[in-house]
């Protein structure tokens, strides 16, 4: 991997680690945290997919799936109690 391309990924890396970090500090207002994490994180990715060009409707309709899957994990787990 070229030092540009890692660069652009350390950038990408770290937005989406900043917020996280602002969405677990937000972790007392948890339906804030269930909503805004997956959309953060959906966008994201499609953001950065769109930059290297490699974006196709495949991939959107997957990084919605995996963070509508997660959004529905985490709400299990707090309606049942285990968090």
């Amino acid at each position: 991997m070229s030092s540009k391309k890692l660069d652009t990924h350390i950038v990408y890396y770290a937005f989406l680690g900043i917020v996280l970090f602002l969405g677990f500090l937000a972790a007392q207002r948890v339906n804030w945290l269930l909503i805004s994490l997956p959309i953060s994180y959906s966008i994201l990715a499609i953001l950065h997919h769109a930059h290297e060009h490699t974006l196709t409707p495949k991939i959107v309709v997957e990084y919605v799936l995996v963070a509508s899957i997660g959004m529905a994990v985490f709400a299990f787990l707090i309606i049942g109690g285990l968090i």
